[in-house]
This record gives structure tokens, sequence and C-alpha cells, in this order.
């Protein structure tokens, strides 16, 4: 059998271990198709395994193009750990139909970008979905899904981690389903919702929300070495990367957005049902500092993802955001 795989991440360097040791033929193996940061500490492993496995080794690639089109025709299955292109039909074709990948999400409940920020910011279902592939973005039969609970401390990069943790500890079984034939289970969750590429509010922190759903924005876009939440004063275009990191919830003594103490890289700032300590890395917010709300679509400003939260959570309607309370 030959297989082809596509990467990378952490449980995708698991993924080629796991088949390498097997003593499995892998036929070539892929960088992601796009550059991450986050990946960087995995690539030269990446390439030495592939190395020392004799496994051709092609780099970032974008699999629709016609040599690796031909490339699938010469595998019996294709296999993704962490591959972030879309797959188009011809690729897929090519390989029979037997692509497949694993999304850090219960499919078709939370498909799309960024399922492990969105389950923290709806304080709700972690999990990841192994399924086989189709020209759909993540849909298709499933062949394995597992959870796991969203602690109250957890960020995006802790949860991620511990989904992929997860993940490799499942894999030896997962692959031995799609080895040996496998009958396709059905979801864990109903519903289906699919968010697209981007951050929710694209960063931005409305202090119009209620405390308890800024500290879960702020752990939902938690994950080292990407960018986190963001404000900037009335007037002023400079932004503020600011986490929130605690929330007294009391009659605020200012106007939601205003600064009541500034220590080092502390502040601390009103929203609307209470106080919220705050890191700020660049230590810049001073008392009396008034800071901006920013909330949905605004003029020059495009946010072009369609949140809704059923409780105590933010969601857009027809363009116009509104604020749950």
């Amino acid at each position: 059998m030959k297989i082809g795989f596509l990467g990378l991440c952490s449980f995708g360097m698991e993924y080629l271990r796991l088949l390498l040791e097997r003593g499995l033929n892998v036929a070539f193996a892929t960088s992601k198709r796009y550059p991450a940061a986050h990946i960087g500490e995995f690539e030269r492993s990446f390439q030495r395994m592939c190395a020392e496995g004799d496994v051709p080794y092609l780099g970032a690639r974008n699999v629709n193009d016609e040599d690796m089109v031909d490339r699938a025709r010469d595998v019996d299955l294709v296999l993704l750990g962490g591959y972030d292109g879309i797959i188009h039909k011809p690729f897929i074709d090519a390989a029979r139909g037997e692509v497949y990948n694993t999304h850090l999400g219960i499919i078709p409940y939370n498909r799309g970008c960024y399922p492990v920020v969105h389950a923290l910011m709806a304080d709700d279902v972690a999990g990841f979905t192994t399924y086989r592939l189709t020209s759909a973005i993540d849909s298709g039969l499933i062949v394995h899904q597992n959870e796991t609970t969203i602690w109250e401390e957890d960020t995006a990069k802790s949860l991620y981690d511990r989904l992929c943790d997860i993940v490799v500890a499942d894999f030896p079984e997962t692959l031995d389903s799609i080895l040996a034939g496998w009958e396709p289970r059905e979801p864990l969750y109903p519903g289906q919702v699919y968010h697209v590429q981007g951050m929710p509010n694209d960063r931005w922190l409305s202090w119009e929300w209620r405390g308890e759903f800024l500290l879960r924005f702020s752990r939902a876009l938690h994950f080292p070495p990407y960018s986190g939440p963001r404000t900037r004063r009335l007037g002023s275009n400079e932004e503020v990367e600011l986490y929130a990191v605690r929330f007294d919830e009391t009659l605020p003594p200012a106007a939601p957005g205003t600064v009541i103490e500034a220590a080092g890289n502390r502040a601390v700032v009103t929203c609307v049902n209470g106080l919220l300590t705050c890191t700020d890395g660049g230590k810049t917010l001073r008392p009396g500092d008034r800071l901006e709300s920013v909330v949905g679509p605004n003029g020059a400003r495009d946010f072009p993802i369609a949140l809704r939260y059923d409780r105590d959570r933010m969601y857009y309607e027809g363009g116009a955001p509104i604020i749950c309370r």
C-alpha cells in the first residue's frame, strides 16, 4: 500500500511517525500550503523524519496543481496531518476518494476556520473529527470523533494542545479502521455551523460586552505567537493588545471602556457590568484613558465573521451587531 501525506502540525508529526514505525510505504509528504508561525518548531524535525524514512519531502505545496494530482493517482490513500489548503475534486477523484482529514472540531457542528477559537468563544463543545474528505469543506463520512471538556482556565493554545494529544492517542485505532474497512459514524452533535476565515470581531474588544464574555474572548484569542485581542484609545489609531484575565461584577464607576487603574503591565478597565483586570503588554495605558468599543461591520472596517451564540454572547443578524445581555 502506498500512502500520500499532507501536513504538518504537532499531531501530523506523530501521524507520520506511526506510519513509518509500522513500515508503511509513504510515497510523498508535504508541509502546509500557507506559512504558519506556530509550526516553525516542527518543520525541521518533520524534514529530518522524512529523510530518515526515505520519504520524498515536497515542502509547501498546492495539492491541486497538476503534478500533485498525478501523485494522488499513484497512491492508495492520502492522509492529512495539518494541511491547510482547500482540496478540490480533481485531487480527491485521483485518489479514488480515499483522502482522510482530521479537523479539530466536531463536524458538522463546528466546521471551517479556527474551530478551537470558536469552541472557546461559545463555551461549548470541543473535539475533533477524522473523516473522508469531499469537495465540500469539512464535510464527509465520519471515521472517528472524540471530545474533551473545556476547562475554565483554557486558552486557545492550551485547548489546541490537549486536543492534539487526544488525536495522537486515538490515531492508531483510527488508522486501523481506515486500513481495514470502516462503517461511517453518526455525528456526536446535531446542527451545522461554518466559520469563515478571520478572527472573531477581527480581534477588536468591545467594552459594551459583559465581563464574562470578554474573559472568554480573551482566552479564545490567546495563541502565541499570534496577535491577541486589541483595543485603542478614543481618537487614536494606535492599537493596544489587551487580555482580560479577571472579572469582578460590580456597578462600574465610569462609562464602559474607562481605564480606572494602570500599573506596570496591568490595567483595570470598566465594562458594561463591572471591572476587568487586563494585561497590557505594551504598558501604554494610563488611568483616565477611554477605550473604543468596536462591534461588527463598521464603515471602513470589514468583519467577515458571522457569529451567533445562544446565551450571553454577541451575534450578527443581517449585518447588524446585537449584544445579548
